[in-house]
This record gives C-alpha cells, sequence and structure tokens, in this order.
C-alpha cells in the first residue's frame, strides 16, 4: 500500500523514488524471511522521513476507511512487516482487524519518526 500511495502521488513524494525502488527490487525478491527495509539509511534525510510520515498517513486514513476489518481482497497489495521490539506478526490468510494493522502503522511512524 505505501509503495503503490508513492508511485501514484510521484511529484508529491519524489524525494522518496530511490527508496520505494529499493523497497520494491526487495519484496519482488521476497522468500518467507525478514525483507531488510534500511528505514535508516533510505530516510536519513529529513526530507525523506517527512515525506515517508505523510505517506503513513494517508495508509492509516485509507486502513481507518474499511471501518472494524479489511477484507482479504483488499489485503492483496497490502504489505505489513514486523517491527523489532515484540510487536505482533500480521499475516494475510484472512480478513483482518483494522486496529492491529492501525498499530502497525503508529509503531512504524513512532519508528520513523523518532
Amino acid at each position: 500500500m505505501v509503495i503503490d500511495f508513492i508511485h501514484e502521488h510521484q511529484s508529491t513524494y519524489h524525494s522518496l523514488a530511490e527508496s520505494v525502488k529499493y523497497w520494491g527490487e526487495n519484496i519482488t525478491g521476497y522468500a518467507p524471511g525478514i525483507i531488510l527495509l534500511n528505514l535508516d539509511e533510505e530516510l536519513y534525510q529529513d526530507a525523506a522521513r517527512h515525506a515517508f510520515l505523510l505517506v503513513l498517513s494517508e495508509v492509516r486514513a485509507k486502513l481507518a476507511s474499511f471501518g472494524g476489518s479489511i477484507p482479504i481482497e483488499s489485503l492483496k497489495s497490502l504489505a505489513m512487516y514486523r517491527l523489532w521490539g515484540g510487536y505482533e506478526t500480521i499475516t494475510f490468510s484472512q480478513p483482518q482487524r483494522t486496529d492491529r494493522l492501525l498499530a502497525t502503522v503508529a509503531n512504524l511512524e513512532k519508528l520513523v519518526g523518532d
């Protein structure tokens, strides 16, 4: 969802172009395990970090628009990742409670914003 949103709004989020390319390449070659996003390296510039936080705000609004549950059909292009620190892993074999995905976005916002 993040990558799709940035692609759709390239002119607004041009500072994230290289990061999106890197993330896309990593996701394309994904196999079970951990996808290394290198947020600390990809978002080291204030402009990129600020733009990414704006994208996360849009993602949060999109998730909230689903109400209490997000149908599996809507999750096909959505990728959420486990964040270090004991956060729960989310799998997409069934509809998901919106609050779980919103919590993951909030954790990512906190991680990037710090």
